[in-house]
């Protein structure tokens, strides 16, 4: 048995025991089948990077929501202030929070359309970012370093995404 198939067994058994599937749902061994084992890394990296943003956009909506410590810098911008940032980072969040477990979802049960939302709005997310960021140039003003590296982040991670979905296409083709 490989390490693939023991972490696919412990899915199973938690996906069961938990969420009350019935294991007839849950057997996905005979279906994930791999020809490279770039694709399997590539596979479990993002599957387990979607389950730490689903945690980490949690717990950025409970701080948003309860107003608590701030987990990133204000920001600079001059259209966003106050109420109305607030209420785009809420937003964002609920609805990367929602993609990033469509995309679980798509990945864990083979269902390659239930990662197309994640990537429209990390699209629309990215291109607004950029957009911000060139306006940022313009103004002269300082780029920090952690939004540098949240953009390398989320291109990193749309392509992943991109790949697993046409992984997921090619099974289920085959």
């Amino acid at each position: 048995m490989t390490i693939y198939e023991q972490i696919s067994d412990q899915f199973c058994r938690v996906v069961h025991t938990n969420l009350k599937i019935p294991l007839s749902y849950c057997e996905t061994r005979s279906h994930w089948k791999f020809s490279k084992s770039i694709d399997t890394m590539i596979f479990f990296y993002t599957l387990s990077f979607g389950i730490l943003r689903v945690i980490l956009h949690f717990i950025d909506l409970v701080n948003i929501y309860f107003r608590g410590m701030r987990l990133r810098r204000p920001s600079n911008l001059l259209i966003l202030r106050g109420e109305n940032s607030r209420g785009f980072r809420v937003l964002k969040h609920l609805l990367m929070l929602k993609a990033w477990i469509l995309v679980i979802y798509g990945m864990v049960f083979i269902k390659p359309h239930y990662i197309n939302p994640f990537v429209v709005l990390s699209i629309i997310i990215l291109t607004i970012d950029v957009f911000v960021l060139v306006l940022d140039i313009l103004r002269k003003a300082r780029i920090p370093l952690d939004r540098r590296v949240t953009l390398w982040e989320m291109m990193l991670n749309l392509c992943c995404v991109f790949y697993v979905q046409w992984i997921l296409k090619q099974q289920i083709q085959y």
